[in-house]
């Protein structure tokens, strides 16, 4: 009877301890999430280095895809003395580039994606997105945008979000966003304009990852 007290008390002891672990480390860990300090971006106009920021794009078939880069002509993020964080980039559509093929097969897509049955970037050699929002909607580093893209001089608003990397001893970025190439004009392939396609039927969507550096 005494080992039988004994070995309860043990078990009832090792319970105690565990749940009180337990309740203790979920305390620590949402001490950490509430105690995240957001960078702070200081009043000034910060100029884009296109050197160092890059574009890239993912597009889809139905059971494929290909990817690349594109670069920025020029662009710029302004934080007033109020918190207002607006800004403007301008992308570069030559510099069109595809990543996963090689040899005559890259050639021939990028010759392809800026021709007239995609972005027709002799007729228009940029894009552009603007964005306007308040630092004080700035939480745990990322911040909600509201924005308007323009695409062959076709112009739609546009949502996403920004995360803030660093701020010294640079500015820097990161975002993800996805717009609806048949809202600009770019239909080829596109569902919503041709039936019967099959294997070439190409998604609208296309997926763009933003990595931004700032002088």
């Amino acid at each position: 009877m005494k080992n039988s007290k004994i070995k309860l008390f043990q078990t009832l002891f090792i319970l105690l301890f565990l749940i009180f672990s337990c309740g203790k480390k979920k305390i620590k860990q949402e001490m950490n999430i509430d105690t995240v300090n957001n960078k702070t971006i200081n009043p000034q106009e910060y100029k884009v280095n296109q050197n160092t920021s890059v574009l890239t794009w993912v597009g889809r078939k139905v059971s494929s895809g290909h990817n690349g880069t594109i670069m920025l002509k020029s662009g710029y993020l302004n934080v007033s003395n109020d918190g207002i964080i607006d800004g403007e980039f301008n992308i570069d559509m030559n510099s069109i580039s595809v990543s996963d093929l090689q040899g005559g097969g890259k050639a021939s897509l990028e010759r392809h994606l800026k021709n007239e049955d995609f972005f027709n970037v002799n007729d228009f050699p940029l894009s552009k997105i603007s964005f306007r929002s308040n630092k004080d909607h700035i939480i745990k580093n990322q911040l909600d945008l509201d924005a308007a893209l323009t695409i062959k001089n076709i112009t739609h608003p546009i949502n996403f979000t920004a995360t803030i990397i660093e701020v010294s001893p640079k500015l820097k970025l990161k975002a993800e966003l996805v717009f609806d190439r048949s809202l600009y004009d770019v239909k080829y392939g596109s569902g919503k304009f041709f039936e019967n396609l099959g294997d070439r039927l190409i998604l609208d969507e296309v997926q763009i990852g933003v990595d931004l550096e700032f002088n």
